[in-house]
């Protein structure tokens, strides 16, 4: 049973002001929001991750905060990266496959500033680069979708039927034609295209 107290409605549109959207109406008894909540990504009515990126980054402000009182109380270096990784690092990286392509450049050099700040005030020894984390992350699901027993290879579209043999391919599926940026930036479009 649905329990409308609970229950949430948003609707997605495109956020360019001069696109006048009609929406439906709103539903009895059920709130309708302009942002949300869902497996811990906040998706706003126009897909914009500031409100995901701003409290990811909060958060990681938090722990920083106490990475530099465990370094006051002397902990190694080597303790220090380990507990970087596994409370700043697998924060910012959770489910980045499915928000990462709709970040735009401010969004991105406030992660990227996150790192430069905790590699100088020595609480990590890597200065990552976001960039290449996002990247690896996007590659490694991609590799692990490709094989037919992953839950998420149906997605894939087929595999192309090809005579000729003229280079080394990143992935034998066929690209999938998109006319907007919203759905080239998606997961399965923009892997297909960077893994060519």
């Amino acid at each position: 049973m649905l329990s409308r107290a609970k229950t949430k409605e948003i609707v997605f549109h495109r956020p360019h002001p001069s696109k006048l959207c009609v929406f439906p109406s709103p539903i009895d008894d059920i709130e309708r929001v302009k942002s949300v909540k869902l497996l811990g990504i906040y998706f706003t009515d126009t897909l914009s991750m500031k409100e995901h990126i701003d409290q990811t980054v909060a958060v990681c402000n938090q722990r920083l905060y106490l990475l530099c009182q465990l370094k006051r109380q002397n902990l190694s270096v080597e303790c220090l990266d380990r507990i970087f990784d596994a409370i700043i690092v697998s924060k910012l990286l959770y489910a980045s496959p499915s928000w990462y392509g709709y970040t735009n450049t401010e969004q991105f050099n406030t992660i990227q500033k996150l790192f430069t700040k905790a590699h100088r005030w020595g609480l990590t020894e890597t200065l990552y680069d976001a960039g290449d984390l996002f990247e690896g992350r996007d590659l490694q699901l991609f590799k692990s979708m490709c094989h037919s027993s992953h839950c998420l290879n149906h997605l894939l579209p087929p595999e192309r039927n090809v005579s000729y043999n003229l280079r080394a391919r990143g992935h034998a599926h066929q690209l999938i034609a998109h006319k907007y940026a919203r759905t080239r930036n998606s997961y399965i479009v923009r892997t297909l295209y960077n893994n060519m």
